[in-house]
């Protein structure tokens, strides 16, 4: 999730990312949350999974063009330049978080 405002921007990840992780995961764009839900963990509604926080921490906005968030993360497990970027394959819900600039 990244916090934009009074809202959540979400991309569930197909994985769970390691502590020096290097290259992508696919991730699917949800529709937004409200920014009472950045602290919740537990079972989602009409029984579509579970939410578990991975990580936490701040990030600094580096470029944003609506196909691609480009962004420097400083959290617990995960420091450096990330990008969210939509992927080109037709499905617009299908994103991919990447390691480095």
């Amino acid at each position: 999730m990244l916090e934009r405002g009074h809202i959540l921007l979400t991309w569930p990840l197909a994985k769970e990312p390691t502590v020096v992780f290097r290259g992508k995961i696919t991730c699917r764009q949800i529709n937004d949350h409200r920014r009472k839900n950045l602290n919740y963990e537990g079972l989602v509604s009409g029984g579509r999974g579970v939410v578990s926080r991975v990580d936490e921490g701040t990030y600094t906005l580096l470029r944003e063009d609506g196909h691609m968030w480009s962004f420097d993360l400083k959290s617990k497990r995960l420091n450096g330049e990330y990008r969210i970027v939509q992927s080109d394959r037709g499905d617009k819900d299908v994103w991919h978080f990447v390691s480095g600039g």
